[in-house]
């Protein structure tokens, strides 16, 4: 007889190398004022990050010259505590006026002006010598978040123009972002990443759950079956499986209900996970 071995990962999701990442991006601004555009980053690892010589921007050509992009520094001393939440607004009045949260740095500029307790970003004038504005375009743009040795340490792109292909499609609604879906995992893939649920739009200051949690294995008569609890605010729900715990496949998808019944074929050690949607 054959023996399988199932564990449910429901509590615990592969972890990426601990880095600064991009966890959330909001291009699609509300209404048409590009200062209500905004990019979170997260530090999920164990130690500060000194952001000194740093740089933030959809520029992605070294010495572009579309004054509709740009390439910045990281005010000097800035640093990001391990778990921290940052935000990089384009204009933190704007960004405070819809979310009613403070903006960790904002762009130079704005009709609203700027906020003097926030401090400014600057312009990285050899990467961006037009000296560009952070005006991210609702197709085919990126966001690039760049060492101060050079090396691009995140990106995330919608449209095949960049570090993911396919990229990330495009917002449902105007103040939708787009979030990483575990702010641990960093596979340089889209797959990291899910548009925020509408009923939301977008979180900013909230990294998002992990929205993976504890499942069981139970036996029913239709066979071993997969069963969790609901999740609040879950449109639908997704299995994913391994044999290794560092490739995950998608077994079953929008999954309106809470439990799924296990294929009979089987490897003989096998990993499950489920996330809602």
């Amino acid at each position: 007889m054959k023996r399988i071995f199932i564990a449910v990962a429901g509590l615990m999701p592969l972890l990426g190398r601990a880095e600064v990442v991009i966890s959330e991006v909001l291009y699609n601004e509300p209404g048409a004022d590009v200062s209500g555009e905004w990019i979170e980053l997260y530090n999920n690892g164990g130690e500060s990050v000194a952001l000194n010589g740093w740089r933030i921007g959809d520029e992605e050509t070294r010495a572009g010259t579309s004054l509709t992009e740009a390439m910045m520094f990281f005010p000097e001393g800035a640093s990001i505590a391990p778990g921290e939440v940052q935000i990089v607004a384009a204009n933190a009045i704007r960004f405070f006026n819809l979310y009613g949260l403070k903006a960790t740095y904002e762009g130079v500029g704005g009709a609203l002006g700027d906020d003097e307790a926030v401090p400014n970003l600057a312009t990285d004038g050899e990467w961006d010598p037009d000296g560009g504005i952070i005006n991210m375009s609702n197709s085919n743009d990126h966001v690039l978040l760049v060492s101060a040795e050079g090396v691009v340490v995140d990106r995330v792109n919608w449209g095949n123009n960049g570090g993911l292909s396919p990229g990330l499609a495009d917002m449902e609604a105007d103040g939708q972002s787009w979030q990483r879906m575990d702010p641990r995992v960093d596979t340089n893939g889209a797959a990291d990443w899910a548009l925020a649920p509408l009923e939301q739009h977008s979180t900013p200051g909230q990294v998002p759950g992990p929205r993976i949690f504890q499942a069981e294995v139970v036996v029913e008569a239709a066979g071993p079956t997969l069963r969790w609890s609901p999740h609040p605010g879950a449109l639908s729900y997704r299995v994913q499986m391994s044999v290794d715990l560092v490739e995950w496949s998608d077994e079953a998808l929008q999954l309106g209900n809470t439990e799924w019944v296990l294929p009979t074929d089987l490897p003989t050690r096998v990993f499950f996970r489920v996330w809602a949607d």
